[in-house]
């Protein structure tokens, strides 16, 4: 005959975990019928229509708690097994529960051992029930105890002090590994057993229980099993009487081998531990976005607290500098179950943005469904923004070598373009028009001429001269200039500290930048007008501080900061904003190398710049110049005027070395027109040779600075060896400006650029044979 189904009846607010208790003891083999109830009513009600077996509850619900379930149970008058089944609850509630009269306390992640407890508890009811009806049912009561204590895994105990009756379940031994010992012999084993650090508590703790301790009591020790390992055993007991004074005639009390249990509570404690410290910023999120948890490396970054996060989304962050199609695939990428990896550019509560790596993964849970998200993120802003300078100096590196070989080049074309323009016009009429057309072609080669001391300036293939200045003045008078050529509708506010600090610069370079940074911004604002506000002022910089051009030293700094009010620069076009060539000016004749040359500039100096920009609002470039406290404040004095030609003079002798042919050709043929006898080369050591032939033979000497086999300034070394005090004009398409130390080490008389008008070359060459600027 088949046995009716076990009538249960089960307290819990999640039907989901209900269920998984059913399935559990059905797939026990248990026939069961049952009812779920969540509220006092629900539970009073159910108690008043039914009968049943046994009542299994959960310990916290939101309309009913574990204890208030079992106060109404036991008003019914029902002896009826109740087992708590909770997610998590402490020593001290389950011993609460205990001594309530609850039959036992189970984890809902220990359901395994459910079934047991169930028939032990069962076997319980029923021996109480013929107990109290039929005493001879004692002996079948006891033996379905003992099955339902050997299902239970857990190790039973019973000491009874008035008959000095102990008992100890084989279950004590054998879940270590061991064979059972008599009673006897069992708390000597246990002693001999146990890790020595818990012995002195254990023995102090089980002393005061049985001498004046509570109804019940639970703790952890260590026992080594007889594999060696050890083992956390969980001991817990109930006081089931006492004497008049005090001291318990009988504990009952089981050991449960907890040691999965306790190492995974270590391993969750460990990471637990280990995302809290870790300096990567950690979010997890619900599968549908919401935050539910960020670490203090997140708080520390972002600025946000956890409280003001959780709950959120990830939407907190947004910095508005990503396209919506970018989160759109972000998300089908982790939705689909698979890892997503990028860098975001976020925005900190200050309204600050920051770059971070970012790896997002999904989480599943054991049925392997997505129950949410963990982000794993970098903050590398301060590692981009070294990178990019490093790019940047790299790329100017590669590029201003290129360039300044090219100029080199293009001089020396350049100077034989404008010499011969020149003496072409100088034998036509002047109002003729082929002399307009000349003229015409003197001004484009001019223009070009500009156009390579400005790559020559960018490619840095001089050495600069700086010195201690007070920028105040000079920016004053680059502001003064920038008045003249700016548009009407463009207005200047200038803010500059009168007591700045000094700082190693070259005055006319600095002068260069400032005009740059200038007609750069009033460019930007030519269709609307608006205003060009430049401040100077005394800056302190805390930390090492990357920019676009070089690395900041903490220290004092003078900050020139200039803000215009124009369109603004996007993003691509910010990035590409230092490259030569590189211009949005399509229309109004832009070089392409402003910008530029100011990164040289800058580069030379050890300066900073940072830019921000907003499309529409417009653009502010910060710009910090090192203190400095060496030396005395030098004033820029004002160019000396060139004297006046003097007079045409009786010809005087000129050796012209040159390595390019149409330039030799040129000198030939200009230089007479002004007074000169000209023997040129295209061969230093060949002019060396002719020089020691008749070193009086020559009044002047004219020598490229970049000459095969003997330089210019060998060249002129070996010259003033032979003659010393011989004028000599050193002249170059390479750099664009000498190097004093340099020249002034062979005392060469006067220097000068490519490329160079015949007439301008006369006058050099006179007012070296004059003595005007001589360097000896």
């Amino acid at each position: 005959m088949k046995a009716d189904p076990l009538r249960i009846l089960i307290a819990e607010d999640s039907e989901d975990d209900a269920l998984l208790v059913v399935r559990t003891l059905r797939r026990a083999g248990m026939a069961i019928d049952w009812h779920r109830v969540e509220t006092v009513d629900e539970l009073r009600r159910a108690l008043r229509d039914g009968a049943w077996d046994v009542v299994l509850s959960d310990y916290s619900m939101p309309r009913l708690d574990g204890l208030k379930a079992l106060t109404i149970v036991r008003g019914h008058d029902m002896d009826v097994p109740f087992i708590v089944v909770s997610g998590s609850i402490g020593e001290e509630l389950a011993a609460d529960v205990i001594r309530a009269g609850a039959q036992d306390v189970l984890m809902k992640d220990r359901l395994d051992r459910l079934a047991g407890v169930l028939e032990r508890e069962l076997a319980d009811a029923r021996l109480r029930r013929r107990h109290r009806t039929d005493a001879d049912a004692l002996a079948e009561s006891q033996e379905r105890l003992q099955l339902a204590l050997d299902a239970t895994q857990d190790g039973i105990w019973d000491l009874r002090f008035d008959g000095n009756r102990h008992f100890f379940s084989d279950r004590m031994y054998t879940m270590l590994g061991y064979e059972p010992v008599s009673p006897e012999e069992t708390p000597a084993f246990l002693y001999e057993h146990m890790h020595p650090e818990d012995i002195e508590t254990v023995r102090t703790t089980f002393e005061t229980f049985v001498a004046s301790g509570g109804d019940f009591f639970s703790f952890d020790l260590r026992m080594r099993a007889a594999d060696g390992s050890w083992h956390t055993i969980l001991s817990r007991a109930k006081c089931l009487g006492r004497d008049a004074e005090g001291r318990a005639l009988r504990i009952v009390g089981t050991h449960t081998d907890i040691t999965d249990r306790v190492q995974a509570e270590w391993q969750i404690a460990r990471l637990s531990a280990v995302v809290e410290q870790s300096p990567n910023s950690v979010m997890i999120t619900e599968p549908d976005g919401t935050i539910v948890y960020v670490n203090p490396s997140f708080e520390q970054v972002t600025g946000y607290r956890s409280e003001e996060a959780v709950g959120k989304t990830p939407r907190l962050l947004k910095s508005g500098r990503h396209a919506p199609v970018f989160f759109r695939e972000l998300w089908q990428t982790i939705t689909a179950g698979e890892v997503w990896h990028g860098t975001i550019v976020n925005r900190r509560k200050d309204g600050t943005l920051y770059q971070e790596e970012t790896e997002i993964s999904p989480v599943r849970d054991p049925r392997g469904r997505i129950a949410g998200f963990v982000a794993i993120k970098r903050d590398v802003t301060d590692r981009m923004a070294r990178d990019a300078q490093r790019r940047q100096s790299q790329k100017m590196e590669a590029l201003g070598t290129l360039a300044g070989g090219i100029a080199h080049d293009f001089n020396n074309i350049l100077q034989g373009i404008l010499g011969y323009t020149e003496m072409a016009a100088e034998d036509l009429p002047r109002d003729s028009v082929p002399r307009a057309h000349l003229d015409e072609v003197m001004m484009g080669g001019q223009r070009a001429a500009e156009l390579i001391r400005q790559i020559l300036a960018f490619s840095r293939q001089s050495e600069q001269t700086r010195q201690p200045i007070q920028l105040p003045g000079i920016v004053r008078e680059a502001l003064r200039l920038l008045r003249s050529i700016l548009p009407a509708s463009v207005r200047i506010a200038a803010d500059i500290a009168p007591d700045c600090a000094l700082v190693m610069a070259d005055p006319v370079r600095i002068h260069q930048l400032v005009m740059n940074l200038g007609t750069n911004a009033a460019q930007a604002m030519r269709d609307k007008g608006g205003t060009l506000h430049v401040r100077l002022e005394l800056a302190e910089i805390s930390t090492a501080t990357p920019t676009l051009s070089c690395e900041l030293e903490p220290g004092p700094h003078v900050r020139l900061v200039v803000r215009d009010e124009g369109h603004g620069i996007e993003p691509a076009v910010l990035e590409r904003i230092f490259e030569p060539y590189f211009t949005t000016r399509q229309t109004t004749g832009g070089s392409g190398l402003g910008m530029a040359v100011v990164h040289s500039i800058l580069m030379d100096h050890r300066a900073g710049i940072r830019i921000e920009s907003e499309v529409g609002v417009g653009t502010t470039f910060t710009i910090d110049f090192p203190a400095t406290d060496r030396g005395s404040v030098r004033e820029d004095q004002p160019d000396t005027p060139a004297p006046e030609p003097a007079p045409q003079a009786p010809l005087r002798r000129v050796l012209f070395v040159d390595d390019e042919e149409s330039l030799v050709r040129l000198a030939q043929a200009g230089l007479p027109r002004f007074g000169f006898a000209v023997h040129a080369t295209t061969s230093s050591t060949q002019a060396l040779r002719v020089f020691r032939e008749n070193p009086d033979a020559f009044d002047a000497i004219v020598t490229d600075l970049a000459m095969p086999d003997l330089t210019g300034i060998e060249l002129a070394g070996q010259i003033r060896i032979l003659r010393p005090g011989m004028p000599i004009l050193l002249y170059t398409g390479f750099s664009d400006r000498a190097d004093d130390e340099r020249i002034g080490g062979v005392n060469v008389t006067r220097f000068a650029h490519k490329p160079i008008v015949l007439r301008k070359l006369a006058e050099e060459i006179r007012g070296m044979l004059d003595g005007v600027g001589s360097g000896s």
